[in-house]
């Protein structure tokens, strides 16, 4: 049985904190308390604040060595990336180390592609035909579709209900290239077609266009004919 790992509320806000400092520390121990003092002004409860900071934590600090990749690309990006966008960074953090989040994001990008509303029991009932209908998986999708309200990428219309925002244009291209990487990687997917590219559904709140420029001066990928189609390779 998988472990669902990512079963916090998470403000945006303690996102970017710990993206911060995680920027400019690289002892882990200083970065937990560096954190615990911080988050002690936003969660007064021990246990609480303990277990959404070892989520922070294990987002953009205590990430798997396979992963350590991307983290070390992410924090690179975060003192380039400003306003709307630096949310990408954290999304391709938790899309990348956590399963749960991947396809939680990706079953509501697959229904709010054809309708804006999207309601927390569909969610539950698609979610539970891959992770299974346990109390464990419930309360995750609860946790993150909150998270993703105080994101601003979703806006709660009543109990249970919830439209999606209008997505964040992306502009940076070393940023969207840094999640298609992830999502390669994560995916164990050698390449991906260019139309499919850009319609991912796990990056919903995003607008998102890969155009051929986009890989001109790139050394990581690679585009390949097939057939009539263009595919999107790592190099």
């Amino acid at each position: 049985m998988r472990i669902v790992g990512l079963d916090r509320f998470l403000k945006g806000e303690w996102l970017d904190k710990t993206m911060e400092i995680a920027s400019n520390e690289s002892d882990i121990s200083l970065i937990r308390e560096t954190l615990e003092e911080y988050l002690k002004q936003e969660i007064p409860g021990d246990i609480t604040r303990r277990k959404a900071r070892d989520k922070l934590m294990a987002i953009w600090v205590n990430i798997p060595e396979e992963l350590e990749w991307i983290k070390s690309e992410a924090i690179i990006l975060s003192n380039e990336v400003f306003n709307q966008e630096r949310l990408l960074l954290h999304w391709t953090m938790m899309f990348a180390v956590y399963p749960i989040f991947r396809d939680i994001s990706t079953i509501i990008g697959a229904i709010t592609d054809f309708q804006d509303d999207v309601t927390l029991s569909l969610v539950e009932k698609r979610i539970y035909e891959i992770w299974g209908e346990r109390s464990t998986v419930k309360y995750a999708v609860q946790k993150i579709m909150s998270s993703m309200v105080d994101w601003q990428v979703l806006e709660r219309r009543g109990s249970g209900k919830f439209k999606k925002k209008s997505p964040i244009k992306i502009e940076n291209t070393s940023l969207k290239l840094l999640y298609l990487k992830a999502y390669l990687s994560v995916n164990n997917k050698d390449y991906i077609e260019f139309f499919k590219a850009n319609n991912i559904k796990s990056v919903f709140p995003f607008e998102i266009q890969y155009k051929m420029e986009d890989f001109a001066l790139s050394d990581e990928f690679a585009l390949v004919k097939m057939g009539s189609d263009v595919a999107i390779s790592l190099a």
